[in-house]
């Protein structure tokens, strides 16, 4: 299985949460089916003055005891790339923070925003009902280039007021970076994380699925801390000159292995140091091919936290095969 591209939404398709769609999401953080959204489902005019939310958003429940958090990286240009699930607590893999409620229908943050006034975000959402609706939320104050904002509120949902976020508080957190989105507290790191190469190329066929990514990594992993830490998740952006951000997660089936090969649980005894490599296959469209110089920035999870290194200047050709 490969790993999909995460541009845009990539993919904004709705999926379905542990709770069923007629109970109420706001009980319990759940969301029932939601439908598609729609290419033209965009919530921005272009005549209306645009608020700057531009930027990494890390939109949390801080006070839970499991605590959860969903990234989304929020385009310059009103696109809301794909959300990353950073942590889900007790809820299902497809759960994910940026969610209002009301009654039994749910609404999840869609694939586009923007920002009427300073104060005011509106994303579109996708509802488990079939009828997506603008997210009209409102900030207490115009955010900075880094803000940490606790009372987000639902100003109304479709023009309608009466909604709340799905679940325990939420918290708006304005990164500035995947790097600094993926350390902010409580996901802290325990594990020093060693960039020692990194190669990409992108390849018209990608072995018979279509344009796509390779990639190789290779990373030097230090336990310090006196407790076993099992590595799992991995992230990747590339940023180039042109052209949206290049964002890739990892699958089950390309997750770090020992370099060079030999078997290993995925688990880092405390004190010790190995050398991983990974393998980056990440499927899109003939748009994905976009030759040149990029910069990224990579970020592992272990035991719950996530461990981030910047990725330098590489050069990224196309090959045909």
């Amino acid at each position: 299985m490969r790993t999909r591209w995460l541009l845009l939404v990539m993919l904004a398709a709705g999926c379905a949460a542990d709770a069923p769609a007629t109970e109420d999401p706001a009980e319990d953080g759940g969301v029932g089916d939601a439908a598609q959204v729609m290419p033209d489902a965009g919530v921005r005019d272009a005549g209306a003055p645009v608020g700057d939310f531009a930027g990494w958003w890390l939109v949390d429940q801080p006070t839970h005891a499991l605590y959860e958090a969903t990234l989304y990286p929020f385009g310059a240009d009103g696109v809301i790339a794909d959300p990353l699930m950073l942590d889900k607590g007790s809820f299902g893999a497809d759960f994910v923070t940026g969610v209002v409620a009301r009654g039994g229908t749910a609404c999840r943050f869609g694939a586009a925003w923007s920002a009427p006034e300073a104060t005011l975000l509106v994303i579109d959402g996708v509802c488990d009902d079939g009828v997506d609706r603008p997210i009209a939320l409102r900030f207490p104050e115009a955010p900075g280039p880094v803000a940490d904002v606790w009372d987000v509120a639902v100003e109304a949902v479709g023009g309608e007021a009466g909604w709340a976020h799905a679940g325990p508080d939420w918290r708006f957190l304005r990164c500035g970076s995947l790097g600094a989105c993926v350390e902010a507290p409580p996901l802290a790191q325990r594990l020093e994380v060693e960039l020692l190469s990194a190669t990409f190329a992108f390849c018209r066929c990608h072995h018979g699925f279509g344009p796509g990514l390779d990639g190789d990594l290779r990373l030097r992993v230090r336990n310090t801390s006196e407790a076993p830490a099992a590595v799992g998740d991995w992230l990747l952006e590339l940023r180039g000159a042109d052209g949206a951000p290049i964002l890739v997660a990892s699958d089950t089936p390309h997750r770090p292995r020992l370099d060079p090969p030999a078997a290993w649980d995925g688990v880092v005894a405390p004190g010790a140091t190995l050398d991983l490599r990974i393998a980056v296959y990440h499927d899109g469209d003939e748009s994905l091919l976009r030759p040149g110089r990029y910069t990224g920035t990579f970020a592992l999870r272990a035991s719950g936290a996530w461990h981030a290194v910047e990725i330098g200047a590489v050069e990224v050709g196309l090959v045909d095969e």
